[in-house]
């Protein structure tokens, strides 16, 4: 791709943008317009692999796995659809008489929805996939593009310097997210439904797409 990852694009806007800023140039717009070029790609690729038959997700979406282009207009792609793994798991965290298997990977615990955490530890190789929609792999996804954004406009990795267990008990048990402080009203209205801790509250990745493309901000 020639252009690196989300990672270091948006460490290299921040760059630009305190250099432009100490020398007096106006260079905030068009860094935000990249951004929600970024966010709106994102959230197009997901909702195709969401439309396909059977739906395809992804499941460690972070900004490490998407790349940037080298084109002129520094579109991005998504990346690492690697070995899958198996979660076995109750149906329902804490209900009884009811186990499945999760098709997932080894995946980073910031961009993980809270249902998905509380299942840490429990992985294992699988051959083939069940019941692999009970946490549902599209809203999966939702969520953690969510938190991706949260990064992308704040330039600030999600809960920095939060030992692992310290963040999973703050977003299973305390409703713990990033900070949405800075963003529009809209965009941040959107930001808190993609991560709600119900699945079925989310939008869907194509919805997310077309908010972006009506502007969402």
């Amino acid at each position: 791709c020639g252009g690196g990852t989300l990672d270091s694009a948006v460490a290299e806007l921040a760059h630009m943008r305190r250099n432009n800023s100490s020398r007096g140039h106006g260079k905030g717009h068009t860094t935000m317009q990249q951004k929600m070029l970024w966010a709106y790609l994102c959230a197009n690729a997901l909702g195709y692999l969401h439309s396909q038959s059977p739906p395809l997700v992804h499941r460690d979406l972070k900004p490490q796995n998407v790349l940037v282009m080298n084109d002129p207009g520094r579109t991005c792609k998504l990346s690492d659809f690697g070995v899958s793994r198996s979660i076995k798991t109750p149906l329902v965290p804490g209900e009884k008489g009811s186990s499945s298997q999760l098709s997932t990977r080894v995946v980073t615990v910031a961009y993980m929805p809270p249902v998905c955490l509380r299942t840490l530890g429990l992985t294992e190789a699988v051959n083939n996939q069940t019941t692999a929609d009970i946490v549902s792999g599209e809203k999966w996804d939702v969520y953690s593009l969510a938190v991706v954004l949260s990064f992308l406009l704040s330039e600030q990795h999600p809960y920095s310097g939060q030992r692992d267990a310290e963040l999973v008990h703050g977003v299973v048990e305390d409703g713990l997210r990033p900070e949405t402080a800075g963003m529009e009203p809209r965009l941040a209205a959107l930001v808190s439904r993609m991560w709600s801790a119900e699945p079925a509250d989310r939008p869907s990745a194509a919805n997310v797409a077309r908010a972006f493309a009506d502007g969402v901000t």
